[in-house]
This record gives C-alpha cells, structure tokens and sequence, in this order.
C-alpha cells in the first residue's frame, strides 16, 4: 500500500514538473515575441525616417502619422461594427459558405488583376522561366552555373515546365508569354492561402477571421508580388497549409494521415523556398514542450511525419532527377555563403554580387565554406560589438520597414512590358500597382498603414501568457524564427512576405485580446 502512494506521489510530482516546464515554455515564447516586436516597432515608428539603411521606401506619411491614422480608422471600425450587431451575426452565421464563395471570387479576380498588369521581370525569374520553357520543349539546361549554385529552384522549375506544356496544349490567355498560365495557378494558390487563415482564425473568433482575411486581401490579394511568377508566391501556400493541418490535428482525428501531410509539405515546401521549414520547426518544438515522448501517439506521429518525407523525398528525386544530372552538385551554395552576405556592409546585408562571384570562385564545396566562414570571421571583427548591433538594426529595418516587402527592388524588374489589354482597365490597375504616379503611391501607402498596425495590435497578445494554446505558439514561434532568420542570412523583406498570414493571424488575436481587456468584446 504504501509502494502505491509512493508510485502515485511521484507521479504526481513529474506531472507538475512537466506542467511547469509548458508554462515556462509558454511564457518565453510569448515574451520573446513581444521583445522583439516592441523593438521592431520602435525602430519604424521612431527611427525609420531619420536612418539610412539598404532598399529604404518611401510612402506619402511618415509611419508614425500612419500608425496612428490606422488605428483611428481600426477604432472607428470597431465601434460601428459593436452597434451593427445584424451584421455581425450574419458574418458569423454564413462564414463557411461566405469564405468559400469569396474565396473562389477572389482567384478569378486576382487572375484578372496579373491579366491586365503582369510583365516579364528581370533577376532570377527570367533564367526561372526562360530555362522552363526549354525544359517544356525538351531541351536541355543552358544556365547551369545558375542551377548548380541555387538547385532549390529545381522544383519550381519542373513545375513551370509542366504548366507551360499544359498552357500549349489547352491554354486560352496569353499562350505565346507563356506566363499566364503559371500566374493563374499562382493566383489559386493565393486564393487558398487566404481561405486557409480563415479557418485557422475561425477556431478563435469569426469576426476575427474575416477581418484577418481583410488584411490578407490588402496585403497580399493586390499586393504587386502576386505578378511575379517566383518562390515568394509560390512558397506562401505551404507555411498557411502547414499551420492549417496543426490546427485540425488537436481535433484528435485521422492524425497519422495528418502527421504525414505535414511531412509531405514539409518538404516540398522545402525545396520550393528553405524559410518554409521554419514552421514545421516551429510545431515540432511545441509539440516536444507539450508532450510526453514516451507516449504511443507521439511515437506514431513521428513515424508518418518520416513516412512523408520520405515518399516526398523519392517523389521529388524523380521529378528532378533529369535536371540534377546536368549540374555539379559541387557548386551549390550552402548556409556558410548566406551568412557571409548576410555581415556585409556594403548593402547592410543585402544581397551583394561581390559575394556571389566570390563563392563561385571556389568550386569545391569545403573550400567555399571554408572560405566563407573566414569571410564572415573577418566581417564580424572588423565590424566589432556596438557596430554588429547597428548592422541587425539595419537588416531589421530593410526587412520590416517596407509594408510592400521589397516591391521594385530586385534587379532588372521592367525587363520588358506588354501590351494594354483594353484602354480603361489596364491602364488603372499598371498605375496602381507599379506605376509611378499618385495611385501607386497612395496604394503603397495604405499597405505600409496596415502593415505597421498588424505589427502594433499583434502586442496585444501578451496577455495570453497563460492561455495561448499549442498553434498559437506555433504561429509566435514561427514569427519568431523568421525574424532571426533574417538577421542571421541574407537581408530581405520578400523573405518576410511568406510568412504574413502568420503576422496576420497574430494581430487578429492580439487586437481580440485588446479588446476583450478593454471590455469591448466586438471580436469574440
């Protein structure tokens, strides 16, 4: 008997031990979150317009005068939506079948925007899609340096050759660009990224998922990167779909078939744009934090996660393995080149030819790492403590001081310019989204507003020290991860641009818990 009580005792004590360690773990997530995005926004707010840094933007306002008009226009907003309780009710009443249908609505209206205002593009893009055409045609590489050095864009580029033969054979818009059709199934991905916020908002607040989706619509919806045919766009379906499969997964059905689809996505996800495993990371953290290893669905979970990546993994060789043959898999560029550019300080760590001629100087893989890593050892002397705090300062304002994430800032981006489409439309949509004149200031402006509300009222949630539950977690730690991700590598706000459901989905519940603090329950 007394053995018993004993057993049961002790029991008892590493539950709570185990119960101490998911609050510790949650409280750090969450205050880091908030650390760092106080800090980002003291930076915008306060030191934006006065510091120099690398791919700078410049909009109508200043950002604080902007923050402030937001949140004017957010408060409004809010309370005419508190008084307008039919409206409320029918937006929770009818979400399913009203997400659907707009969701829908939205894919077509965005194919019509890239119709009437896409161009071909300059930088990687042009090797992407010129080298996809020939592959279309069955023909061989011709920009194998290119490859070899960046072989993560194998994946889309197999895929891009297969829509371009799809478009030859079926294709009704813009068949001889070739780009359509690569730009309308981007344009579903887009479509289905939004939906997939919806649904993980709806399991919070309804009204909150609807305004996240409004947010989405703004920021990504009509944002110009949605006429780009590259990683950014293509990639930013797989962290949202990730994100959505954790969600349903706490419902405690099918998990292995779910288990195994995040390891499918994982990967593909992966060899479309690395960023991407930065939510899986994300999840397997907090699922280590909130489970017992020892347990047999935990077991099982790991099991289908390594099942995925491994029919992934066999999928994505056979996809690719024609193109491979033609490289040298020698020249690939590996994390040591990306944190040598990343401690430049000619482009405040930003992308630098220089660095990229410099690694390919080397054709080995150990003498390029090598020769990296010595590079960086050298940059970080040379630099020294108080200047290495001034460089992450820059590199954190290039990559979240542009509410457009970059837009106009890589290399050649007018390679060339089709024809108007019709004399009214066209016209309207190209000076909004990429001219030079007012509209597309005042448009570029408006995306800055919101983007530096998103990051203000996403503050909101650190009051959810003791609640936040397993995918919130997940969604801070992936932010988090992003973050310092960009302030290890290469400095770039399009990085950021894949992760902004998450930055959304944030905000919505930052802001439902500034309300429910102030006794405003709009967003229940």
């Amino acid at each position: 008997m007394r053995k018993e009580k004993e057993v049961a005792a002790q029991e008892g004590k590493c539950l709570s031990e185990s119960q101490e360690y998911r609050f510790a773990f949650r409280q750090i997530v969450i205050m880091a979150f908030c650390v760092l995005m106080v800090f980002i926004l003291i930076l915008l707010v306060l030191f934006a317009g006065k510091m120099e840094y690398s791919y700078k933007h410049s909009f109508l306002l200043g950002n604080g005068v902007l923050l402030c008009g937001v949140m004017l226009v957010a408060g409004m907003g809010t309370a005419g939506l508190r008084k307008c309780s039919t409206l409320r009710e029918m937006m929770e009443k009818h979400s399913g079948r009203g997400i659907r249908i707009l969701t829908v609505l939205f894919i077509f209206i965005q194919i019509y925007i890239c119709y009437n205002a896409y161009f071909y593009t300059g930088w990687d893009v042009s090797v992407l899609l010129s080298e996809a055409f020939r592959v279309a045609e069955d023909q061989p590489l011709t920009a194998l340096e290119y490859f070899s050095s960046y072989p993560n864009n194998l994946l889309l580029l197999r895929i891009f050759s297969l829509i371009r033969k799809l478009d030859l054979c079926v294709g009704v818009l813009d068949v001889q660009q070739g780009i359509m059709g690569i730009l309308c199934v981007q344009c579903l991905l887009s479509g289905l990224t939004g939906y997939f916020l919806f649904q993980i908002l709806r399991k919070y607040t309804v009204v909150g998922a609807w305004a996240g989706w409004f947010c989405y619509l703004v920021l990504v919806g009509t944002s110009g990167w949605i006429l780009i045919p590259y990683s950014d766009s293509w990639g930013l379906i797989f962290p949202a779909a990730i994100l959505y499969l954790y969600v349903k997964l706490q419902n405690g059905k099918h998990t292995g078939v779910k288990w195994g689809l995040l390891g499918v996505l994982f990967c593909f996800g992966y060899h479309i744009k690395p960023q991407i495993s930065i939510v899986f990371i994300a999840v397997v953290m907090v699922e280590l934090f909130r489970r017992k290893p020892k347990r047999q669905v935990y077991r099982w979970g790991v099991w289908y996660v390594l099942a995925g990546i491994l029919l992934s993994s066999v999928l994505y060789g056979w996809l690719v393995g024609n193109l491979t043959k033609q490289l040298d898999g020698e020249k690939a560029f590996g994390m040591s080149h990306y944190v040598m550019m990343g401690l430049n300080q000619q482009n405040n760590g930003g992308y630098l030819e220089a660095d990229v001629e410099f690694s390919r100087s080397f054709p080995v893989r150990e003498e390029r790492v090598k020769a990296n890593l010595e590079v960086a050892g050298q940059r970080l002397k040379d630099i020294g403590v108080p200047g290495f705090g001034r460089h992450l300062v820059r590199k954190l304002m290039t990559n979240y001081g542009d509410g457009t994430f970059g837009w106009r800032n890589e290399g050649t981006f007018f390679s060339y310019v089709y024809e108007l489409k019709n004399n009214q439309v066209s016209p309207a949509l190209r000076n909004i989204i990429w001219g030079d004149g007012l509209a597309n200031a005042v448009n570029e402006t408006l995306k800055q507003g919101l983007w530096l509300w998103v990051i203000m009222v996403s503050l909101g949630l650190a009051g959810c020290r003791k609640t936040a539950d397993a995918p919130l977690l997940a969604v801070l730690l992936a932010v988090i991860g992003t973050i310092l991700f960009g302030l290890l590598f290469e400095a770039r706000a399009r990085y950021v641009y894949l992760y902004i459901p998450f930055y959304i989905a944030a905000a919505v519940l930052g802001f439902r818990k500034m309300m429910r603090s102030l006794h405003l329950p709009v967003i229940r």
